[in-house]
């Protein structure tokens, strides 16, 4: 809900996904799931308000070390 909200609101955003092989009824079958369960990576614009992020359904919390921000490089979400 968090990763197509943070879209509709012109964010770019990642949550990475691992192919995994798992064995149900059987058989194994192979499902996508969230190489990181409960976060999402947020590309911000040097002009773009991070604020309304805290207030999109489907957000917890931005992550925050010390109160400052987290930043990623820029080549980590491309």
């Amino acid at each position: 809900k968090a990763y197509i909200n943070l879209i509709r609101q012109g964010y770019r955003v990642f949550a990475p996904k691992i192919l995994k092989t798992v064995f149900r009824f059987n058989k194994f079958k192979k499902i996508l799931n969230p190489l990181f369960p409960g976060y999402i990576f947020v590309g911000l614009l040097p002009d773009q308000s991070w604020t309304k992020i805290n207030y999109t359904y489907g957000v917890k919390k931005i992550l925050k070390f010390n109160e400052k921000l987290c930043f990623l490089p820029t080549s980590f979400l491309e």
